[in-house]
């Protein structure tokens, strides 16, 4: 069963109606897939939020870069063969590094782009196995 929890940063009272929703339903989920945007910087309300209720469960947190074809510079993604450019590599590996070094993730940060296909590869499906292989 896939569950699709909301986003936390909406508003004050909405994270703690989230945070509420996500104690109550942490301890039944094998595996939480954390989707963050690969143009978005803002993280810190992600940050506050992982380590005020997910840090007891890290061991089930999958963290997900989406979106990697609107990395910057954004226009340059080769739909030839849907890879991006060097500049946007650069970019997504920053973005991924950025990620491991603020949330400390269990198992590797997988990047990807749901709407072109990119990444959905062999390496995240792996991932996600493992991860969830690790609650089991």
């Amino acid at each position: 069963m896939i569950i699709d929890l909301p986003g936390v940063g909406e508003s004050e009272q909405r994270d703690e109606e989230y945070t509420a929703l996500y104690r109550r339903i942490l301890p039944e989920l094998d595996l939480v897939l954390w989707v963050i945007k690969a143009d978005d910087r803002a993280l810190s309300v992600d940050e506050h939020f992982y380590r005020k209720v997910m840090l007891e469960y890290q061991h089930r947190v999958l963290f997900v870069v989406n979106q990697a074809d609107k990395a910057e510079p954004c226009h340059q993604w080769n739909t030839t063969s849907n890879t991006p450019s060097h500049g946007q590599q650069s970019t997504i590996e920053a973005k991924r590094s950025a990620v491991q070094q603020l949330f400390l993730p269990h198992h590797p940060v997988c990047v990807v782009s749901a709407r072109t296909g990119w990444g959905l590869d062999m390496d995240s499906r792996e991932a996600a196995h493992s991860a969830s292989a690790c609650v089991e």
